[in-house]
């Protein structure tokens, strides 16, 4: 009996700008603002033991406006976000905005 398989999420705003986090990381998911949808994932980042920088990175996504629910739903079947090959894991993302590392 092997190990439990992990997943990943892929995420390409730019050549040599990817992103690449353990579906494991994932914290949430916000739609923060009309046609955007945010991924919280605990940082990708090393933080020492007692640090007070931030430990969340976002990838912030652009949407359809008004299908956040109907995306949600779908992102359990299909994970991916490539800004250069416009290939997502749902029709109704249309862009991936930016990726932001914790410091």
């Amino acid at each position: 009996m092997g190990l439990p398989q992990e997943y990943f999420l892929y995420f390409k705003l730019a050549d040599n700008n990817e992103a690449v986090y353990p579906l494991s990381a994932l914290r949430s998911l916000s739609c923060s603002a009309n046609a955007k949808l945010d991924f919280y994932f605990d940082t990708a980042n090393y933080l020492p033991t007692g640090s007070t920088t931030t430990s969340t990175d976002v990838i912030r996504c652009t949407i359809t406006a008004d299908t956040e629910v109907a995306i949600m739903k779908a992102f359990a079947d299909l994970i991916v976000g490539d800004e250069i090959a416009t290939a997502y894991f749902h029709a109704n993302v249309t862009a991936v905005d930016s990726i932001t590392r914790a410091a």
